[in-house]
């Protein structure tokens, strides 16, 4: 389609053979030798070529078995170091196939390229980097003329004719600009539980921006955490985020000792959790900061932010039903704008509310809470620690979950209903209109379904903006139901 889009040819029109697709057969190579070309060193970033190879086919080295052989080179073609690995196995053509092999004990420690190969090899690297005008990860295969694998006399003789091809040649993807090389220790501990979907650069700046100049840095000036008010707290590194860990582990030592649980620990490297762990309480700090929050931002305080949230919560929402209304195709670029800052300067009270929970109200209450519970009544498993929380009053995704399980029961309980549901091969293609077809002959069902897309309809299985809320997915709150009838568990019933 990008193609397409490129050359300025209509996607749709039939007329232009062009518009198809064009499928390549090609003869699989019957490699002797395959590996890999950085025309830069990807680990120091010297232009040093690196070039890395087994025998038989490159599906050794991608499947893990063997360790390649390495060889470094410079632009003049002098190795300037190299590292032979024992290859006690290698993928080579037989019969058509691709045949795991054991190589020869004679040829295991043998290196898989000559000095004459390597120069043919940083002559086509240098050729294509020029060629492309960016350094370059090259895959190629090398086949003797004359094979004599299947006996396993593995060639190295200069003087063998052989052809080397070029399987595919792209950009190196793992140098970085220098700029974003730094001495801070980044992990995905924390993100796993708070952030861990993968991320579009899009909504890492929206929520990356707010997390940091709300939640960490304006967070830290009112509760007088000196030390984390200006510092990076995250990353975004091939759509992953990752958190800081020194930021954490400022934060953290804010906590008395008996709240430092191994749950936190286990955000930071084992050879640092000692030392964590018994990191001096600062517990005058721990309290000055709630004085600090009494004054600079009272609706902080912990008595005071749930009732502070709730009613920003109910303004935010009359906005959001006004902004719902809106049609968006009627704005000009500058409306658009303004609506959107709009929108994202309502949303700031959010995180200004929710940034005490995160580092004191909500963590540190539950970690001392899980660690009296463990020591107090042995609750090594969590039981009770997790009837404790989801038994809390106003829980929404507890009552989430309930009315998920109210669905499935009346589900399971309208057998013709069900059937008709368990017909269809992959409900998550139903449509909207199919959906209100399929589910009219219930109108209890019906009901509580609109109803409950009403009530949670804004809500996804990701933060991640690009995908969409369960209002424009109706299908997929009707596959979670259909796979929760299939149990008789019902989350509404007190036990």
């Amino acid at each position: 389609m990008k193609y397409r889009h490129d050359a300025s040819i209509k996607h749709l029109d039939t007329k232009m053979s062009a518009t198809g697709i064009a499928v390549v057969v090609q003869k699989m190579v019957d490699a002797d030798v395959s590996g890999v070309t950085f025309t830069v060193n990807p680990v120091d970033r010297s232009n040093n070529m690196v070039i890395e190879s087994t025998w038989g086919l490159g599906e050794a080295i991608a499947s893990g078995i063997v360790t390649p052989d390495i060889f470094v080179l410079d632009r003049e073609g002098n190795v300037v170091e190299k590292s032979i690995k024992s290859k006690k196995k290698g993928y080579f053509l037989k019969n058509g196939e691709n045949t795991l092999t054991t190589i020869n004990e004679a040829d295991k420690e043998k290196p898989t390229l000559n000095h004459g190969i390597l120069k043919k090899l940083l002559k086509m690297g240098i050729e294509l980097e020029e060629l492309f005008g960016v350094a370059q990860d090259i895959e190629w295969a090398l086949e003797y003329h004359e094979n004599e694998l299947n006996g396993l006399t593995l060639k190295t003789d200069a003087k063998s004719p052989y052809d080397i091809y070029i399987l595919q040649s792209r950009p190196v993807t793992t140098l970085t600009d220098s700029s974003d090389h730094d001495d801070i220790l980044w992990t995905r501990a924390y993100g796993d539980e708070y952030w861990a979907d993968a991320t579009t650069p899009l909504f890492y700046d929206v929520m990356g921006k707010m997390l940091t100049d709300y939640v960490n840095h304006e967070g830290a000036r009112i509760m007088g955490y000196k030390e984390i008010t200006d510092t990076k707290l995250l990353k975004l590194h091939k759509s992953r985020v990752y958190f800081n860990t020194w930021v954490l582990e400022k934060a953290f030592s804010y906590y008395p000792k008996f709240a430092r649980s191994q749950e936190l620990l286990n955000y930071f490297p084992l050879e640092d959790q000692e030392r964590i762990s018994n990191y001096p309480s600062i517990l005058h700090k721990t309290l000055l900061s709630q004085i600090l929050i009494a004054i600079r931002d009272p609706e902080g305080m912990m008595h005071k932010t749930d009732k502070a949230y709730r009613k920003w919560a109910e303004g935010f929402m009359e906005k959001c039903a006004t902004f719902d209304k809106k049609d968006l195709n009627l704005l000009s670029d500058r409306e658009l704008l303004s609506l959107y800052q709009d929108i994202e300067n309502s949303g700031i009270k959010h995180y200004q509310l929710i940034r005490y929970g995160m580092v004191s109200h909500s963590i540190a209450t539950n970690l001392m809470i899980k660690n009296w519970l463990i020591k107090w009544l042995d609750d090594e498993d969590g039981a009770l620690y997790a009837g404790l929380i989801s038994g809390l009053d106003d829980n929404k995704t507890v009552k989430m979950n309930i009315r998920f399980s109210d669905l499935a029961k009346t589900l399971r309980e309208d057998r013709k209903l069900l059937e008709k549901i368990e017909s269809v091969n992959d409900v998550s293609l139903l449509t909207e209109t199919k959906i209100d077809e399929l589910i009219s002959s219930n109108l209890s069902f019906e009901k509580d379904f609109d109803m409950f897309i009403v009530d949670y309809g804004h809500r996804s299985n990701t933060r991640e903006i690009l995908y969409p809320r369960w209002k424009e997915n109706k299908a997929y709150v009707l596959g979670v139901v259909k796979l929760l009838s299939s149990s008789d568990l019902d989350l509404g019933k007190k036990n």
